[in-house]
């Protein structure tokens, strides 16, 4: 698989998972040195950056039926 397969295929599943609300399979994807730099918040890091993303999204599919798109324009 090429780097470039590899990347639209990591890109799709994230898109799957956090459709569904899947919350398990979420964070998953992501790797222990995950860096969250949200906008108007803190930058977190590793677990404190899991759990405070998982929170969020969590706290949206309770609000609301999200449909994350995704456009790849260049890679």
């Amino acid at each position: 698989m090429t780097d470039e397969a590899a990347i639209r295929r990591a890109v799709e599943e994230f898109v799957n998972v956090f459709n569904a609300g899947d919350m398990t399979r979420i964070l998953g994807i992501f790797t222990d040195d995950l860096i969250d730099m949200s906008a108007g918040g803190p930058t977190r890091t590793g677990q404190a950056a899991r759990e405070h993303f998982l929170s969020r999204v969590a706290e949206m599919h309770a609000k609301f039926r999200p449909n994350l798109i995704v456009t790849i324009d260049e890679i």
